[in-house]
């Protein structure tokens, strides 16, 4: 599990500085910033169970007090 989440981890700031545009979602961002390590065992339980929504919904400005960095 430690060894996914750094590979992940190391793949994503790899892939992330490659990308083109900002992410389509939250969801997305978690990828590109964590990577799938990380989202899979944290970042996506932690956010459904505080968010109580899916972390593939689009962002909309009104409801995040933040954006998304590219």
């Amino acid at each position: 599990m430690q060894i996914k989440c750094l590979t992940g981890l190391v793949e994503a700031k790899v892939q992330n500085s490659l990308a083109q545009g900002k992410p389509a979602n939250f969801d997305e961002w978690i990828m590109r910033v964590m990577g799938p390590g990380i989202a899979d065992l944290f970042m996506r339980p932690y956010n459904f169970k505080v968010r109580a929504l899916s972390n593939v919904l689009p962002p909309c400005s009104r409801s995040l007090p933040f954006s998304f960095p590219s």
